[in-house]
C-alpha cells in the first residue's frame, strides 16, 4: 500500500492519461472510427509503461478518462457508478472489476437511450474486454503465487539458514 495521497495523484495521472490522450487525438484530427485505436494504444502503453520497467497496472483509471473525454456527461455518470460499485462491494471479491462491469452496462444504457455513437459504444466495449481479461490475468498470477508463498511458508521451505 502506498497511501492515500500518493494512491489519488495516481489516481488522478492515470485519468489525465486517458482524458489527454482522447483530447490529443480530437485535436489532430483523429475521428471517432479511429479514436478506439488511440484509446487501445494509451490503456496498453500503460500497461507496459517504461516510467514503470515495463509494468503497469490494470489500466482501469486509465480507461475511466478515455470515457470521461469520450462521453463527458454520460462518462463520468457511468465513472461514478463504477467507482461506487468498487467501493459499496469492498468485501467482495473483484471489487474493480465488477465496478467497470457496471460501470460499462450505465455507459452502454444511456448510450442507447440517448441515441451516442453506437460504434463508440462497443468500441469502448471491447477495450473494456481487454482491460478485464487483462485485469482478471493479474488476479490470478497475484492470487497464484501468493498460494505457493503460503504452501513454502507451510512446509518450512521459505525459514532463513540459521547461523
Amino acid at each position: 500500500s502506498v497511501g492515500k495521497y500518493t494512491a489519488g495523484v495516481v489516481l488522478v495521472g492515470d485519468l489525465a492519461k486517458g482524458v489527454l490522450a482522447v483530447i490529443s487525438a480530437r485535436v489532430l484530427g483523429v475521428n471517432d472510427a479511429w479514436i478506439i485505436l488511440v484509446a487501445t494504444a494509451t490503456v496498453v502503453g500503460h500497461w507496459h509503461s517504461v516510467f514503470a520497467g515495463f509494468r503497469g497496472g490494470d489500466g482501469l483509471a486509465t480507461l475511466g478518462g478515455i470515457v470521461i473525454a469520450l462521453f463527458p456527461l454520460y462518462g463520468l455518470i457511468a465513472a461514478v457508478v463504477a467507482t461506487a460499485v468498487a467501493l459499496g462491494a469492498q468485501k467482495a471479491p473483484y471489487t474493480s472489476l465488477m465496478g467497470i462491469v457496471f460501470g460499462y452496462m450505465t455507459l452502454a444504457a444511456l448510450g442507447f437511450a440517448y441515441e451516442l455513437d453506437l460504434g463508440l459504444i462497443l468500441g469502448i466495449g471491447g477495450l473494456v474486454a481487454l482491460v478485464l481479461a487483462r485485469a482478471i490475468k493479474s488476479n490470478i498470477r497475484r492470487r497464484r503465487f501468493e498460494e505457493l508463498e503460503e504452501y513454502l511458508d507451510a512446509i518450512g521451505a521459505t525459514e532463513q539458514p540459521r547461523s
